[in-house]
């Protein structure tokens, strides 16, 4: 049971981060990075049991820890992993730049965890009436933008994954510049806070 969890686990990390954009660097700079209480608390995905727990851990640090509710064979598994979590204001607009934080509680090999490489991951929040739309940028999005010769902006690319190696500043714009851009996103998770 322990080794089906221990793959359960993993793979739920990986459908995490599957549709997001993966970044060597992260989005942010210190100028970047604010402090908002809303984001401080329980969110529920409105469309499942899936929990966001944001906790202050710092100045303008959070930690996330994110509870997602899954079937493996006939077993009912509630799985977590945290992050190291910084919201960032850019032109208006809110994001959040997500880091792997301490997961040791996750029962995987060394081997295994030697192979994983931490990587920031962001996604752009709208704060709206108790609730917020979380929203990751598509990697299917950026693949055909960089094929189709619409996007320059250095990366490495293995097997299927394309792993953003640009610095801040050039990540900054590619986000801003596509803002607006529905393409660029997966559909968006709105998130209800618990009272």
């Amino acid at each position: 049971m322990k080794s089906r969890i221990t793959v359960f686990v993993t793979i739920i990390i990986i459908l995490f981060l599957a549709g997001c954009i993966p970044s060597i660097h992260p989005l942010y700079t210190s100028k970047d990075v604010v402090f908002n209480p809303l984001l401080v608390g329980d969110w529920f995905e409105k469309d499942n049991s899936n929990r966001w727990k944001f906790e202050r851990s710092g100045d303008t640090l959070y930690k996330l820890t994110y509870f997602e509710n899954g079937v493996f064979g006939n077993d009912s598994i509630e799985t977590l992993s945290e992050f190291d979590v910084h919201l960032i204001r850019l032109d208006g607009t809110y994001f959040i730049d997500l880091y792997p934080g301490d997961n040791s509680h996750i029962p995987i090999s060394g081997l295994l965890s030697s192979t994983l490489l931490p990587v920031h991951t962001f996604a752009k929040l709208l704060f709206r009436n108790g609730e917020f739309k979380i929203s990751f940028f598509s990697s299917e999005w950026l693949k055909q933008s960089i094929l189709d010769k619409k996007l320059n902006i250095a990366y490495e690319k293995t097997n299927d994954l394309i792993v953003l190696t640009a610095p801040t500043k050039d990540l900054q714009e590619m986000v801003l510049s596509n803002v607006d851009n529905p393409d660029a996103f997966i559909e968006p998770k709105t998130l209800t806070k618990s009272k």
